[in-house]
């Protein structure tokens, strides 16, 4: 984070993030890099990805950034785990923030309640009332409570009144239950609902999936789940299946990659040394090797030795 601050003209964006306990010395390590990569503000958008304990906790730390760093337009969504530059944190305390300036972009909020929504529309009069600026815009975020905004309904009013959209987004995961996310956009906090910000002008955006990533096998039905943890997978422990999709398709597989890099991920948990031995010794007659990448997680790859 030791890149030069952005002349005025240009666009730039900015991702940061911390680790930091107490929500007011996230947002001053948040600030300080966001400075670092933007130079002073005010900028022109911030979005804020909170995870940790407590609903209060979004807001104690958009609260200070907020003064520490002003913004044209502000959101922020509490969640279960955050994205960084550099890691997934799916556990614990963490904050992410984006931010940007756009000089030539006009960024226009909507917010979004399920009471809005609920009934159908009939023309593209009565959704610009609902969705104003969303229409005609290149590219819409969309960020809302899972509990209380029916995303399927949302989505097909934009598909059907504004098609071509490029619209892309997520949903608050903080809690499993109503009443426990917290969205913010600008002014307006709630813990129900969500939000979009239409972006028009000198932007152009292209949606991709990142990974590009391919499967293996046949499907599998998840049968059992411990919070973000996959247990078993078709009524079998979830690593033993997956041994028996590489044993039976491995090699198929395999030959479908030649010459590319692949990897596969499996979670460590209960995996013993034995079993561990076993599933390297799978690999390897299958070409494959097997490297630790970090303290949950097995990195599977293309090996040529």
């Amino acid at each position: 984070m030791t890149s030069e601050p952005a002349p005025a003209s240009a666009m730039k964006w900015a991702s940061v993030s911390s680790r930091l306990d107490t929500p007011a010395d996230a947002a001053e390590e948040l600030a300080r890099h966001l400075r670092l990569q933007l130079g002073e503000p005010p900028y022109d958008l911030v979005l804020l990805f909170v995870a940790g304990p407590g609903v209060s906790r979004t807001m104690a730390t958009l609260e200070p950034l907020r003064e520490l760093c002003p913004a044209t337009t502000w959101g922020a969504v509490s969640a279960r785990g955050v994205v960084t530059q550099e890691h997934e944190i799916e556990q614990g305390v963490a904050v992410s923030a984006l931010a940007a300036r756009l000089p030539g972009v006009d960024v226009r909020p909507v917010v979004l309640t399920q009471d809005t929504w609920a009934d159908g529309i009939d023309s593209a009069e009565a959704f610009d009332l609902r969705a104003p600026g969303v229409r005609g815009a290149e590219l819409v975020v969309l960020l809302g409570d899972p509990f209380t905004l029916d995303m399927d309904r949302l989505l097909g009013a934009f598909n059907r009144w504004c098609p071509g959209v490029r619209v892309v987004g997520g949903m608050a995961s903080a809690a499993p239950r109503p009443g426990g996310n917290t969205v913010v956009l600008n002014d307006w906090v709630a813990h129900e609902g969500g939000f979009a910000l239409a972006f028009h002008g000198a932007l152009r955006a292209d949606v991709v999936v990142s990974q590009g990533c391919e499967p293996i096998g046949p499907p599998l039905d998840v049968t059992h789940v411990q919070d973000q943890m996959i247990l078993t997978l078709d009524g079998l422990p979830a690593l033993e299946r997956i041994e028996q999709v590489l044993r039976d398709d491995g090699p198929d597989a395999l030959a479908r990659f030649d010459n590319v890099g692949f990897e596969i991920h499996f979670g460590w948990t209960g995996y013993t040394p034995a079993r561990a031995a076993a599933l390297v010794a799978l690999l390897h007659n299958a070409g494959l090797t097997l490297a630790w990448r970090s303290f949950n997680a097995w990195s599977v790859a293309r090996g040529d030795d």
